[in-house]
């Protein structure tokens, strides 16, 4: 009798063993599908907020870029330049010692704008901070840059893995924005402007300067060095007109 109640007990044990696993293994179950839809249901979100950062990133580097290359003459690129107070290092456009035009051309300027783009952007939108722990993999962003008459188009590629539990979402999306700024007239004005210092370096065109399609100042400086600044005041930047600067070295 004693016998058969320890069986009896002893497989009691084991039901309430079996049971208490199978509620655990089900609540168990039930918590990571609930994750798992939590997170499927946090990427989307996630993925929209980097997507907009980029792309805000994008717009304000753009613009910062052109300008900026713009303001150096073309290129940040200090082999072909000179020191100006408070304006640092410009582009020589014309050297009287070759009796060269050296203005880069517009597919170098656009190579320039990309190139400070990618860089800008990447500081700009600071993914690792901005979105810790949802970033699993990325590449730097590439940029590349189209100038027409009137527009400059940039476009941005940059590859993010973005991760939350067990769910993986990628970001290949090409970001796109544009500007409208007519950097080809500047660029134009500047080179026709740069012939007639070339073709007669120790006369100045003022007829041309007067009558040129863009503002265009010229500011002496010394050691025979001068700095031309070229104007569209219809071409914009955040209501700042764009400025093409580059200096001509006479000695």
């Amino acid at each position: 009798m004693q016998k058969r109640g320890q069986s009896t007990l002893i497989v009691s044990v084991a039901i309430i063993i079996i049971l208490i696993l199978a509620i655990f293994s089900y609540y168990s179950s039930t918590l990571t599908k609930s994750k798992s839809i939590k997170d499927s249901l946090t990427i989307p979100q996630s993925v929209e907020s980097l997507k907009s950062t980029i792309q805000e990133c994008l717009k304000d580097s753009l613009a910062y870029s052109t300008y900026l290359v713009a303001s150096h003459g073309g290129s940040l690129d200090v082999k072909n330049s000179m020191q100006v107070p408070e304006l640092g290092r410009i582009q020589v456009g014309y050297n009287k010692a070759s009796n060269s035009v050296n203005l880069p051309s517009q597919s170098l300027i656009a190579s320039e704008i990309s190139n400070s783009i990618a860089s800008e952007v990447e500081e700009c939108s600071n993914i690792k901070e901005n979105f810790p722990g949802l970033i699993s993999e990325f590449n730097l962003p590439e940029a590349s840059v189209i100038i027409e008459n009137n527009k400059i188009k940039a476009s941005l590629q940059y590859p993010i893995i973005v991760k939350k539990g067990s769910t993986e979402a990628k970001v290949m999306d090409v970001f796109e924005s544009d500007l409208n700024v007519n950097l080809p007239l500047i660029l134009k004005t500047a080179n026709d402007l740069l012939d007639t210092i070339k073709n007669d370096p120790d006369y100045l065109d003022l007829y041309f300067i007067q009558n040129a399609p863009v503002s265009i100042t010229f500011l002496p400086l010394e050691n025979e060095q001068a700095v031309f600044i070229l104007t569209d005041e219809d071409s914009l930047i955040k209501d700042i007109p764009l400025s093409l600067v580059f200096g001509t070295a006479y000695k």
